[in-house]
């Protein structure tokens, strides 16, 4: 059975925490607000919503890959390499892929794990928060 698991930037600890997500919605204010609990359910801390991704892959050795991920892909045949961002499809597609034209006919995402290499190398809300 796939985990599904969530990773959001607490707004208490300035740190990224992992586990299920809920969006509650107060009665005082109307507004939404997002926590991620721990597995135990105990633990829980209010998340930034625009941080919140969730786990699109997870490896054996401990890799796991996020919504909104950056990502640094090799294609070892072709020899080409770009950056793209982990992100859902939707529409007629309700996939997550690869953003934009990564010029693959199949899923961008396994096409370069089968032919190439996936790196990590940062995400969607870290760098356009330290470009503030």
């Amino acid at each position: 059975m796939r985990e599904i698991k969530f990773r959001g930037w607490s707004l208490y600890d300035e740190k990224w925490v992992y586990g299920y997500l809920t969006v509650k919605t107060t009665k005082r204010d109307l507004e939404k607000h997002y926590y991620i609990y721990s597995e135990s359910g105990i633990s829980g801390w209010r998340v930034d919503p625009e941080s919140v991704g969730q786990l699109i892959l997870a490896f054996k050795d401990g890799t796991e890959f996020y919504e909104g991920d950056i990502v640094f892909c090799i294609d070892e045949d072709e020899g080409a390499k770009a950056y793209h961002t982990l992100e859902w499809q939707g529409g007629g597609y309700p996939a997550y892929d690869l953003s934009g034209d990564h010029g693959k006919d199949i899923n961008g995402i396994n096409y370069y794990l089968d032919y190439g290499d996936i790196i990590v190398t940062g995400n969607r809300f870290e760098n356009n928060r330290d470009l503030k």
